[in-house]
């Protein structure tokens, strides 16, 4: 959120691409085929003949994408209606130029990075809902979500927010807040600290193993923990395989003494 922010002055970006205030630029960031931009391209064929003023940008496009898209623009009469770009380092200023960004991503697992980006700077948004969307967009709250491969229902769904600047301003505020909150660097951080801490106060709780975040020598039990975590690390880090020869789903064994050691398979 402090890169992808509201204060972020689009005008150039509309200036280099001819569009003036009374145009309306619809962008879907990527242009891999499961990103579905073809299904963008046809709700576009829906928008023009309802709003003269709509166009399309298409961001992130290699050479040979560019003259596909180009090819497939004019063949459905949209010709210059149709913009596209190759992979772009101004990103933030691209969404901050546009007046709605669009996901149509059929495929893929969570959240589409360009759909935080654009609420991140308060600009309204459209997404199917592929997997891991909806915890982003909510429907008619952070924005408008529409079913997969539904060209018809992704069209409507922009000219709502073309059709109600004051109703789709409200959403990319909400969008913006839902993102500080649940999404940004920061949330990720406090979140990831609170399941440490809710692990090391677990592990306490039932005389386990888990260390401080600090990294503390701190002891639960008849023997210190901090030499046998060390010792086990390759347990507690191994990437998950299937259960090696030897595994137990307790990392801790205890000794007839009450000893504790670590188990690592």
């Amino acid at each position: 959120t402090e890169k992808f922010h509201p204060g972020l002055d689009g005008r150039p970006v509309r200036r280099e691409l001819g569009l003036g205030p009374e145009h309306v630029l619809l962008t879907q960031i990527g242009v891999r085929s499961w990103r579905g931009w073809t299904d963008v391209l046809e709700a576009m064929g829906r928008i023009a003949p309802r709003n003269e003023r709509a166009r399309l940008l298409f961001v992130g496009a290699p050479p040979p994408r560019v003259a596909e898209i180009g090819d497939r623009a004019r063949e459905r009469g949209l010709g210059a209606r149709v913009l596209v770009l190759p992979h772009r380092d101004d990103v933030p200023r691209i969404l901050a130029a546009s007046d709605v960004v669009v996901d149509a991503s059929f495929k893929g697992l969570g959240i589409t990075g360009s759909i935080r980006e654009a609420l991140a700077c308060e600009r309204p948004v459209v997404s199917t809902d592929a997997e891991g969307m909806p915890e982003l967009v909510v429907h008619g709250e952070t924005g408008l979500l529409v079913p997969r491969r539904a060209p018809d229902a992704l069209a409507e769904a922009i000219v709502r927010l073309v059709d109600n600047p004051a109703w789709a301003g409200a959403m990319a505020r909400a969008g913006r807040k839902r993102v500080e909150a649940h999404f940004s660097l920061r949330a990720k951080v406090e979140a990831t600290e609170a399941l440490y801490q809710r692990l090391r106060e677990g592990g306490r709780a039932a005389g386990g193993p888990f260390p401080s975040i600090a990294g503390s020598s701190a002891t639960s039990g008849p023997t210190s923990r901090s030499s046998s975590w060390g010792a086990c690390s390759r347990w507690w880090w191994r990437p998950w395989r299937g259960p090696s020869p030897g595994w137990s789903s307790r990392p801790w064994t205890t000794s007839s003494s009450g000893a504790t050691s670590p188990r690592c398979g």
